[in-house]
């Protein structure tokens, strides 16, 4: 193929004054004058191919036309010609034969690299990013023409300056993000290419020739065949340990996972960790150093809560060694039988040496748990050896200060105390036994199981093993199917079947009400929650900072309720038991509460008489007791201060006395189920009873974590100055800040006492309130290490909720910078990359978090909906915003009209992701707002500051970056020096590749115009760029 013939009027005027020039050898210059008297004003030369004129008269003979060729370089300078149409006329030469002509050409696209460019439309970018990709076709053809023909001199010289060129094209940034939009604009070309880079690929191994280019070629095939050729090499500081002595925020997080989310998917655990390492870039072995050092921190603190060591153990123990396969799978790739990990030996290895820490764990859990460790991710993972591990062990006791107790005497037993990760561990062999037996529909076969359930030795170990193995949500399904079944008496039932389901009824209510106390009631509560249980749970279970019904549901009326008192105080077996619905009779239980507490106030009857009614009715059902206190729980936050008194006494008794009673006649395992009954009301009163304000502590009052934070302010060798506690405008942020203190004076680690004020501060000031007063004890540091260790302490510390904080963080908090006074505080440029980087942080986490719900199934109603064919976890605990009776994501949803994206694509998404979305673009609209053109300012620095870290972010943010508004990034690249951005950082934001989980949410029509944008954007940038550098020259 040859170049075009062009048949217009204009163009023959060209070629006629291009053959005059020729004759009266004009220079230049000349020639730019004479050719704008035949170009109408304003109008390019492209219109009438005045490129391909050009290339024609230059190349008619053997020998190129040097003087034609200067008019043409000089119709470049000029913008009489753009670029796009000469590499594209270049593209068109076939005479590949004329080695002094291709010569030339190669030559002209090796001048002009450095200033490809277009200054025109939208579209015409456009035009230069595919014309790019012909040139880069015609330089392969070139080469592979030239390779076959090596024999010749000038064919020789050709093929290097032809891969010159192609190295030159494929390393310029500007370029290479050229080719990536010409890429997506049309695949079918680009196809086409890299069939051409295929071609030329196989030639190498067989073509003597290429053989002085096998470091170059085989780096550019590499580029070209990337399916994303636009590559962000820049990264964000490094997790560096020497400066750190830990990592505060994966420390927090892991705090945060394993006391109030111990039921979460190791896996997806392990996914948002590794999303951590990228955003922190800590290296694998950091990363299993620091998760080892998290979780021996939390086995050897020296707090004590309810069930604090049995989630340290299961997490420690049965969790991390999954979570530590799963990174490795991420980061290696699956296989059948992985290789052992040189990574996971340092880090255990280093652990080793840390003798006060390991020291104080063995202490605290009565057993040598490196060596328990050790021995579960030999047995889980085989990414260690049994060498490995005694060498490791070895290095642990040559240590002379270590404290090694015999943890072969705590296997087998000999130990006057077992060893808590002992039971535990022997405890999750028989999660799997147990639930065959639960998956028996006789129910006489599964009630001694039960009875081994209700038990207080085994139950709590049982739940640790089966919640940090991933089965208890299995395990509380089959306690609602049983508690189903047993609601209703059977045809022929006798008085036998009739006790057992009786017992059945209640150990499993026990049981559903003791999981949903110790791990959330979402546990319990599927996504339909059709049964009995289910909608008691939800409906009458008191939780924190939720306030439920009084009214009961589905009322009796006064025949029917006292049917079931007198069912319940019966003294024969068959009489009590016999027939029972037990659902009436807990559905009759608010009614009977309602009655006897009005009783009581008003002094129709006396206190002793209903404490006598509440003995009978509540002797022989443990089930029961449960139900009036929930009832009185609920009625105690309406009831006014003068009545408070009799109903709290009522719950007194209700606390205290039942569980004292040893009634004649009863079910068995009456002892069992009443002491369960017990921890439970004691629970449900505490709650009730919680104060609104945390209690202060004495100053004088030494931390929970002393040993460890000194351990950490000696390896830092710096003092913490303490902050003004004054400033808070009301007591709940004087808690507040003296709580952050506090953590503060632990050199930074969040304790569990911390971490549950913390909670109990967000469910009291709400998520708007919370979040922005901890950004604001953040961005009050002054130097750079507090800056930073504050940062990652909020990132934990949002884990409790973090998807109703990331909106919380977008809408409210973050846009209070944007404008004064918030902006006063950006006047330190480290707060600004602080508060951009946090930002970036908490979203890439909510982000991953709500589409797990989405991957998951999850029906877009609420986060605390589960998937039972997922191994059944609840992801997170239900938002606090539930709970409080915020309404944020329900306002977010409803303006779910901003978003600018296909209203296709985000459908069957979590509500939880698309609140996220909607908040993402409210923000950036904002910024839209509040950046001044013309003006450099501490607010376009955040903006600028949030764009970079979107940039460095996981690739699992590229949805969100396309709601970018069109307009922001061409005010910016305006704005601000030419520096600040580079073409990949532009193209990274402008279009950014779609993740796997989540493809583009745009519709094809947004897609163009976007790539017509990047294009248009890329080019701006260059010609700031130009400009820059000819002032410099000047």
């Amino acid at each position: 193929m040859v170049l075009e013939s062009v048949g217009s009027s204009k163009a023959s005027k060209i070629r006629l004054l291009l053959v005059r020039a020729w004759r009266e050898r004009w220079s230049d210059m000349q020639w730019g004058i004479h050719i704008k008297t035949v170009l109408p004003r304003y109008i390019s030369g492209d219109i009438y191919h005045m490129s391909d004129c050009i290339l024609q008269q230059a190349l008619m003979g053997p020998l190129p036309n040097q003087l034609i060729l200067s008019y043409l370089r000089h119709s470049l300078a000029a913008h009489l010609v753009s670029y796009g149409a000469f590499i594209d006329s270049i593209s068109k030469y076939e005479s590949l034969n004329k080695v002094h002509c291709v010569r030339a050409l190669l030559k002209l696209l090796s001048d002009v690299e450095e200033k490809i460019t277009c200054r025109g439309k939208p579209e015409d970018c456009l035009a230069l990013a595919t014309s790019l990709v012909a040139g880069v076709r015609w330089l392969l053809r070139v080469i592979l023409f030239a390779a076959g023909r090596v024999t010749v001199s000038d064919q020789l010289e050709n093929l290097k300056k032809a891969v010159k060129v192609l190295q030159d094209y494929v390393q310029s940034s500007f370029l290479i993000g050229m080719l990536h939009i010409a890429r997506l604009e049309d695949p079918s070309v680009w196809s086409q290419l890299l069939v051409s880079v295929a071609e030329l690929e196989t030639k190498t191994s067989t073509v003597s020739a290429f053989a002085v280019f096998k470091d170059t070629l085989p780096k550019i095939f590499q580029e070209l065949r990337s399916t994303n050729i636009v590559r962000i090499t820049e990264q964000s500081a490094k997790y560096d340990p020497t400066v750190t002595p830990i990592c505060y925020g994966l420390h927090a997080r892991i705090l945060v996972e394993a006391v109030m989310h111990s039921t979460q998917n190791s896996q997806l655990l392990a996914s948002q960790i590794l999303l951590y390492q990228q955003l922190k870039v800590i290296t694998e072995k950091d990363l299993y150093l620091e998760l080892l050092v998290s979780c021996f921190l939390g086995l050897g603190s020296e707090e004590q809560f309810p069930h604090q060591n049995l989630h340290w153990v299961g997490f420690t123990f049965i969790k991390v060694p999954s979570i530590i396969q799963h990174i490795h799978s991420s980061l290696h790739g699956s296989a059948s039988s992985p290789t052992p990990s040189d990574s996971l030996l340092t880090a255990v290895q280093q652990l080793a040496t840390r003798t006060c820490l390991l020291d104080v764990a063995d202490h605290r859990m009565n057993c040598n748990c490196l060596e328990y460790l050790l021995h579960e991710l030999i047995l889980r993972t085989s990414l260690l050896r049994e060498s490995d591990a005694s060498d490791v062990l070895t290095i642990r006791q040559e240590d002379p200060d270590a404290v090694c107790i015999g943890a072969s005497a705590a296997k087998d037993g000999a130990t006057a105390q077992m060893a808590v990760p002992n039971l535990i561990l022997r405890a999750q062999t028989t999660v799997l036994s147990i639930l065959k037996t639960l998956s028996n529909k006789n129910q006489e076969s599964v009630l001694p199981v039960m009875n081994l359930l209700i038990s207080g030795k085994s139950r709590d170990l049982l739940l640790t093993a089966a919640a940090a193995s991933g089965k208890l949500f299995i395990y509380a399904q089959k306690f609602v199917k049983f508690n189903q079944q047993s609601l209703e008496p059977q045809p022929g039932e006798t008085e036998q079947m009739a006790k057992s389901r009786a017992l059945m009824f209640d150990i499993t209510f026990l049981l559903l009400c003791h999981i949903a106390q110790v791990y959330g009631i979402d546990v319990v509560v599927g996504e339909e929650s059709e049964t009995f249980v289910e909608n008691w749970m939800r409906r009458h279970m008191p939780e924190k900072g939720r306030v439920k019904m009084i009214a009961s549901h589905g009322r009796t009326d006064n025949s029917g309720l006292i049917d079931v008192m007198q069912q319940v105080n019966a003294q024969d077996m068959l009489t009590k038991y016999g027939q029972a619905y037990w659902s009436n009779v807990c559905k009759a239980a608010p009614q009977i509460m309602q009655t006897v507490t009005s009783q009581v106030i008003h002094e129709s009857a006396s206190l002793q008489d209903a404490t006598d009614l509440l003995d009978r009715m509540c002797s022989h059902l443990c089930s029961l007791p449960i139900c009036f206190t929930a009832w009185t729980c609920s009625y105690l936050h309406e009831v006014s201060g003068a009545h408070a008194t009799k109903v709290d006494a009522l719950l007194n008794h209700l606390q205290n006395k039942l569980a004292s009673q040893e009634p004649k006649l009863t079910l068995g395992s009456f002892k069992d189920r009443s002491m369960l009954m017990s921890q439970i009301v004691d629970n449900m009163i505490m709650i009730t009873r919680e104060p609104n304000i945390l209690p202060k502590k004495h100053e004088n009052d030494s931390s929970s974590c002393g040993f460890f934070s000194s351990l950490i302010s000696d390896m830092q060798g710096s003092d913490i100055d303490d902050m003004d506690t004054n400033s808070g405008d009301n007591e709940l942020s004087g808690q507040l800040i003296e709580v952050w203190n506090q953590v503060f004076r632990n050199s930074g680690l969040l304790s569990h006492s911390g971490l549950r004020s913390f909670q109990r501060l967000l469910r009291l000031g709400g998520h708007k309130w919370f979040v922005s007063a901890l950004i604001e004890r953040g961005m009050s540091m002054v130097f750079k290490a507090d800056l930073n260790r504050a940062m990652d302490i909020i990132y934990g510390v949002f884990q409790i909720d973090i998807q109703q904080c990331c909106t919380s963080l977008l809408v409210h908090t973050f846009p209070y910078y944007l404008d004064e006074p918030g902006s006063l505080v950006l006047c330190s440029y480290r707060r600004i990359g602080a508060l951009a980087c946090l930002t970036v942080q908490i979203l890439v986490a909510a982000w991953a978090a709500s589409l797990s719900l989405t991957q998951q199934g999850m029906a877009a109603v609420s986060p605390s909906h589960v998937n039972t064919n997922t191994g059944g976890w609840p992801s997170r605990k239900r938002s606090f915003s539930i709970m409080s009776g915020e309404v944020a994501e329900d306002q977010l949803l409803k303006q779910i009209g901003i978003l600018q994206v296909d209203p296709s694509s985000i459908r069957g998404l979590s509500s939880s992701s698309v609140s996220i979305m909607v908040a993402m673009q409210t923000l950036l609209i904002k910024l839209c707002r509040v950046v001044p053109k013309g003006v450099v300012s501490p607010v376009s620095e955040l903006v600028v500051s949030l764009l970079e870290q979107f940039v460095v972010a996981p690739s699992i943010v590229a949805p969100l970056l396309t709601l970018l508004p069109s307009n922001l990034l061409p005010i910016l690249v305006a704005l601000h020096p030419p520096s600040t951005f580079t073409p990949c950082h532009l193209l990274a934001l402008a279009l950014p590749v779609p993740h796997s989980s989540f493809p583009s949410p745009l519709a094809p029509a947004q897609e163009s115009a976007a790539r017509r944008a990047a294009a248009k954007l890329l080019c701006t940038h260059r010609n700031f760029v130009h400009a820059a550098l000819s002032v410099d020259m000047d």
